[in-house]
C-alpha cells in the first residue's frame, strides 16, 4: 500500500513514500485459479536472487544508478509504447536504494529521484529485471506517474499530449476533492496520489489479463484441438474465450467480465494517507468520474494500452519479439499434445465399437 505521510517536513519536501504491498492472491484478479503461476509454467523465466550480490551495499542512504532497459523491454513485449517513459527517465534519476526499508518504491520530488528496492534487480546487477510481476510493474508505474506529474505535466502543453492530459486529469480530480469541503487539505497531493494509484492498478489489471489469456490458451479451453490438423492450423495463435466456451465454463465467463474493458479500476478506496505522525490512516474519497479515468488510462505515461480483451488479444497476435515467440511455442505444444490425446481417445473408442475410422 502506497502512502503519503502528511507532516510539516513532508509537505516541505513533497517526498512521496510508497509502502510495500503484499503479493496479490490469484483470487483477487479472477475466479479461483492460480493463473499467474500457470502462466509462469507456460513461459519459464529466471527469478531474482534473494540477496542481490552487486547491490549488497545499497541501503536507505547509499544508492546505485538503475538501468531501466529491461523494464522498457517488458512493456514493449506486450505492445505498450515507452517513448514517454524513456523521455521522462532522461529527466529524473532512477536508483536502487536510498529509501525506507519498508517501502516498495518512492519518488522524491526535491531531487527528482525514483528509488527502487534491490529485489527489482536482475541477478543482483544494477538493472531492473525483465520478469517483474504485475504488482511490481504497478508499483514502478505508480512512481512514474508522480515523476511525470512533477517534471512533465504542463497546462501549456499541446492538447492530447501526455503532458497536457496528465495535467488536466489531476486538476479535475483536485477540483472534485476540493468541492467536498471549504477547507480541503493537501488536495493536489491527494489528487496526484489518486491518479498514481489508478494508473498503476490499471496496468496491473492489464498484465493480469495477459497472464490469464496465456493460461486460457495453454491449460484450459483455448488449448484444446480435436485433431492434429486443427492444432497445426492454429499453431500458437491466442484465442479469446468464445460464447460456447463461456456457456460451458464459469471461469471463462469470469475472465471475459473481468477484462471486458480495461481502465475501470477503482482509485478512491485504495489511496490512503497518514494524517501526521500519530494519527491513523484515512482514505481519499473521490467521486470517481469514468471520463477522467478514461483520459488517464489512454494518455498518462503515453503507454497506448489496449482498451478491451479483444484488442489485447489482437495486439499480442500481431507483435513479434522473443517473449511472445516463447508464449506461442508453449501454446502450440499444448494444443498438439491435446490433439494427439483426442485422436488417440477417438481411435480407442472406435475400436471398442468394433470398427476403425480413418482420420486425417
Amino acid at each position: 500500500m502506497r502512502l503519503y505521510i502528511l507532516t510539516l517536513s513532508s509537505a516541505l519536501s513533497l517526498a512521496c513514500l510508497s509502502q510495500a504491498r503484499a503479493v496479490p492472491a490469484a483470487e483477487d484478479f479472477n475466479d479461483s485459479f492460480s493463473l499467474e503461476r500457470a502462466a509462469e509454467a507456460a513461459v519459464p523465466v529466471p527469478s531474482a536472487p534473494a540477496q542481490p550480490a552487486a547491490l549488497q551495499g545499497v541501503s536507505s542512504v547509499k544508492t546505485v544508478s538503475a538501468d531501466m532497459s529491461g523494464f522498457f523491454l517488458r512493456l514493449e513485449s506486450v505492445g505498450l509504447a515507452t517513448g514517454q517513459l524513456r523521455a521522462l527517465t532522461s529527466k529524473v534519476k532512477v536508483v536502487f536504494g536510498g529509501m525506507p526499508a519498508d517501502a516498495a518504491a518512492t519518488y522524491g520530488y526535491m531531487m527528482n529521484t525514483l528509488h527502487l528496492p534491490p529485489d527489482f534487480s536482475e541477478g543482483g546487477q544494477p538493472r531492473v529485471r525483465f520478469d517483474l510481476k504485475p504488482y511490481e510493474i504497478s508499483t514502478l508505474l505508480h512512481e512514474y506517474v508522480h515523476a511525470e506529474r512533477d517534471v512533465l505535466a504542463d497546462k501549456g502543453a499541446p492538447k492530447g499530449t501526455p503532458a497536457r492530459e496528465h495535467y488536466d486529469a489531476v486538476n479535475a480530480i483536485q477540483a472534485d476533492l476540493r468541492s467536498q469541503s471549504l477547507f480541503y487539505r493537501y488536495s493536489w497531493m491527494k489528487a496526484d496520489e489518486v491518479s498514481a494509484y489508478f494508473m498503476g492498478d490499471a496496468i496491473n489489471t492489464l498484465f493480469n489479463g495477459i497472464d490469464d489469456l496465456i493460461s486460457y490458451n495453454t491449460f484450459f479451453n483455448g488449448s484444446k484441438a480435436p485433431t492434429v490438423a486443427e492444432a497445426r492450423r492454429l499453431g500458437g495463435l491466442l484465442l479469446m474465450p468464445s460464447a460456447q466456451a463461456v456457456s460451458n465454463g464459469h471461469w471463462e465467463s469470469m475472465m471475459l467480465k473481468a477484462y471486458s474493458r480495461f481502465g475501470q479500476d477503482p482509485a478512491s478506496d485504495v489511496a490512503q494517507f497518514k494524517q501526521g505522525l500519530i494519527s491513523g490512516f484515512t482514505s481519499v474519497h473521490w467521486d470517481e468520474r469514468q471520463s477522467v479515468k478514461d483520459d488517464m488510462y489512454a494518455n498518462i505515461l503515453g503507454l497506448k494500452p489496449p482498451k478491451t480483451l479483444e484488442e489485447l488479444t489482437s495486439r499480442l497476435n500481431k507483435i513479434d519479439n522473443k517473449w511472445i515467440r516463447g508464449v506461442r511455442e508453449q501454446v502450440a505444444q499444448a494444443r498438439m499434445k491435446n490433439a494427439l490425446k483426442a485422436e488417440a481417445e477417438a481411435a480407442a473408442h472406435d475400436k471398442l465399437q468394433g470398427f476403425t475410422i480413418s482420420r486425417p
